[in-house]
C-alpha cells in the first residue's frame, strides 16, 4: 500500500479478515480484466474524461 508519509514508498498496510480480503482480490482481478492498454498518446487522448 502507498506510504502515508512519502510519495515514493509503499510502506503502509491494511489488515483484512479473510472473506473481505478475498472479495477485494476478486474486485481487483475484475478491474484488471476490464482494463485496456493505453500505449500511444492518441489512445490516451481518446480516454473518456470524468469531471465532477
Amino acid at each position: 500500500m502507498a506510504s502515508l508519509t512519502s510519495a515514493e514508498a509503499f510502506d503502509s498496510g491494511v489488515l483484512f479478515e479473510a472473506g473481505v480480503a478475498e472479495r477485494l482480490i476478486d474486485h481487483a482481478r475484475q478491474c484488471y480484466a476490464a482494463g485496456r492498454k493505453v500505449e500511444t498518446n492518441q489512445a490516451l487522448r481518446e480516454l473518456p474524461t470524468v469531471r465532477s
